[in-house]
């Protein structure tokens, strides 16, 4: 049984709402599994220290960051990883990230940084 820590997403069951909405979040505190899954975040400010490495298919839409893309995406790509939050599959509309860097392979860094302002 996974203890509660008195943060959102550490209950007893460690899956994390599937929908957050206007919400100020903490990424890390999210999972205690360190990924999510087809969460969907809406007008929300989501807040580091993180280090997020995306899988499968993630959606921006009208998001907006702290940093210029060359901080925020790094090029990395390592077959194994600890100490990150893996996101799958997960959408966010109308967030606002600070202080969260993102991993990703060349083609991924390319077109976020090629989508996002420097």
């Amino acid at each position: 049984m996974t203890p509660d820590l008195g943060v959102p997403g550490s209950t007893s069951d460690p899956s994390p709402r599937k929908h957050y909405k206007g919400e100020a979040l903490l990424l890390a505190a999210l999972s205690l599994t360190n990924r999510l899954d087809g969460v969907t975040f809406e007008d929300c400010a989501l807040r580091g220290p993180a280090v997020v490495y995306p899988l499968g298919r993630i959606v921006f839409e009208d998001c907006e960051w702290d940093a210029p893309a060359n901080v925020v995406w790094w090029d990395r790509w390592p077959e194994e990883v600890t100490g990150v939050l893996a996101l799958e599959n997960c959408r966010f509309v109308r967030c606002r990230f600070f202080g969260v860097g993102f991993l990703g392979d060349k083609n991924l860094v390319a077109l976020a940084q090629e989508h996002m302002p420097t």
